[in-house]
C-alpha cells in the first residue's frame, strides 16, 4: 500500500513546495479566492482522488454505469469519484466539459479531468481524470468499453492523444 501511495506523496510534498515558493498563484482569478488553507484542501483532495481512482482498477465497463459494483462508463467513473469528495458533476460527458476552468495539459494535476472529442464536429465523447503528471509523463485514468477501468499514458497513446480536446480543473472552483 505504500508503495502504491509513494509518488502520489511525492506529488502532494513538490505542489506544497511549489506553492509556498511562488507567491503568484495568489493573484490568479478564481470563482472563490485562494488561500493557503483552501489550497492544502486541494492537495489533499487530489491525493484522495488518485487513490480512490486506484481503487477501482480493472472494473469492468458498462454503459451508462456509475458504480462498481455494476461497471462504470467513462462519465460514470468521474462522476463517482467526485461525488466521493462532494464534488458535483453533470453525468455526461459532453456537460461535464463545460464546468471547471480549463487549464493547459502541461498544468494537469492529480484529479484534473481530461475531454476527448472527434467527428468534423468535434463533440465530446469521452472523459478520464488525471492520475499523474510528471515530465512528459502524463497518465490518465479512466473507463474504457473494450478495457474497463485503466492507467494510460496519454502522450504515448496513439488513440487519446489524437482526440484531445481540453483539460479542467474541477477543484478549486468547487473547493471553500
Amino acid at each position: 500500500m505504500f508503495l502504491k501511495n509513494l509518488p502520489l506523496v511525492f506529488l502532494m510534498i513538490v505542489f506544497l513546495l511549489a506553492y509556498k515558493a511562488c507567491s503568484t498563484l495568489r493573484s490568479i482569478s478564481y470563482a472563490q479566492p485562494i488561500t493557503e488553507k483552501s489550497v492544502d484542501k486541494i492537495a489533499e483532495k487530489r491525493v484522495v482522488l488518485a487513490d480512490k481512482a486506484y481503487d477501482y482498477l480493472g472494473k469492468k465497463y458498462r454503459h451508462a454505469g456509475q458504480s462498481p459494483k455494476s461497471g462504470f462508463d467513462c462519465s460514470g467513473y468521474t462522476y463517482f469519484l467526485m461525488k466521493q469528495i462532494d464534488i458535483s458533476l453533470p453525468r455526461n460527458s459532453a456537460a461535464q466539459s463545460k464546468i471547471g476552468q480549463k487549464i493547459p495539459l502541461k498544468e494537469a494535476q492529480a484529479g484534473d479531468l481530461v475531454f476527448f472529442q472527434k467527428g468534423k464536429k468535434k463533440r465530446i465523447f469521452h472523459v478520464a481524470m488525471v492520475y499523474s503528471n510528471e515530465d512528459d509523463d502524463l497518465r490518465i485514468i479512466h473507463s474504457t468499453s473494450s478495457r474497463g477501468v485503466v492507467i494510460d499514458d496519454l502522450y504515448t497513446n496513439k488513440y487519446w492523444s489524437a482526440k484531445i480536446a481540453h483539460a479542467s480543473d474541477v477543484l478549486v472552483q468547487n473547493t471553500p
